[in-house]
């Protein structure tokens, strides 16, 4: 599905499908838990159910069967922590639906937390931008050795480091020759909290 966020939905939609199927509704071990028809305030509270019923089990937070498990939620499979802090960040009430264009918003704020607005305009290598994602969700590899940064029995790269860091520099090199070429008249979506309003970052020449 398009978010909208050009150049970001290319590596959106990888997020997505890596980490969860492209399914917005779904918790930890990929459960549905219907999170797109819930407000942030009901997600963030489903996640704090869930954590409070593990213990009150006798059973860790991160144990779940023989695996790991967390308070995740959603297509990008946002922790609780991360989704609290990104509430404050951007200035929401919670009231607001954890709905499809919601989520695509914060995946947005947690890459450009990871400098992808940085390396979109030629500030980072894109080896640095591979190990960024990777420090944000665990299926992305941590470099060439193809190791998540998070590797556990349930924390695995689900992809290699060369297909993501051809994906990052195809996405780069289109989004510069766009904003190079006024002639395009692209508006590109950098501005997350009004991305109808955004306007194309200027490139820099882009380190590898």
């Amino acid at each position: 599905a398009d978010t909208g966020y050009e150049p970001y939905e290319p590596i959106l939609a990888l997020i997505r499908q890596k980490e969860s199927g492209d399914n917005y509704d779904i918790g930890h071990n990929h459960v549905d838990r219907g999170y797109s028809r819930m407000t942030i305030n009901e997600v963030i509270q489903d996640q704090e159910d869930w954590c409070n019923r593990r213990r009150a089990a006798g059973k860790g937070i991160y144990s779940y069967f023989e695996g790991r498990a967390s308070s995740v939620a959603g297509a990008y499979q946002i922790k609780h922590s991360t989704l609290l802090s990104l509430v404050k960040e951007l200035g929401l009430t919670g009231d607001e639906k954890f709905d499809k264009a919601m989520q695509d918003r914060l995946a947005v704020a947690l890459l450009n937390r990871r400098d992808y607005d940085d390396y979109l305009a030629g500030g980072i290598t894109t080896r640095r931008m591979v190990r960024n994602l990777s420090g944000e969700w665990a299926s992305f590899p941590e470099g060439p050795s193809n190791e998540s940064r998070y590797s556990d029995r349930n924390n695995k790269a689900l992809i290699g480091y060369k297909p993501t860091h051809d994906i990052l520099q195809y996405v780069r090199s289109e989004f510069q020759e766009q904003a190079a070429d006024p002639s395009a008249g692209t508006q590109f979506a950098t501005n997350i909290s009004r991305p109808e309003t955004a306007q194309p970052a200027t490139p820099a020449a882009a380190p590898v």
